[in-house]
């Protein structure tokens, strides 16, 4: 009987666990304020899945202009607009010439480095902030 009750605590315990958003290596996001405050003005700097280098300004009014240079040396600039929405992401939207991007990831810092992360905390890529 005991052995019963111990695993349905287990599979209870589990299944409260498996509810929860949780980050790369159990990291929070940062709360929306802190996002803003830290994006806000700030020159971006990362590199895409794709291997694309991005860098841009947030400008204050949520514009920005923004660069790729991709993996084989194609380089584009291209207008568009970012934000922190209401659950605390930065979202961004561009568009490219040959393509829409538009996305909204979280933040997360470990260490000295920022992170932007999918909603099931896979880390995307390093965010580079200088303001």
């Amino acid at each position: 009987m005991n052995d019963i009750f111990g695993l349905l605590l287990f599979l209870l315990s589990t299944a409260t666990l498996a509810q929860t958003p949780i980050t790369s290596e159990g990291l929070h996001p940062l709360p929306k304020e802190d996002a803003r405050q830290l994006l806000q003005g700030a020159t971006i700097a990362f590199t895409s899945t794709k291997g694309n280098q991005l860098r841009w300004k947030n400008e204050l009014d949520g514009t920005m202009f923004a660069t790729s240079l991709g993996p084989s040396g194609k380089n584009n600039t291209k207008n568009g607009t970012w934000k922190i929405d209401d659950k605390g992401r930065f979202c961004v939207s561009i568009d490219w010439p040959s393509n829409l991007e538009e996305w909204c990831r979280s933040i997360v810092k470990e260490g000295g480095s920022y992170y932007l992360v999918r909603k099931n905390g896979e880390r995307v890529s390093e965010l580079s902030v200088k303001q």
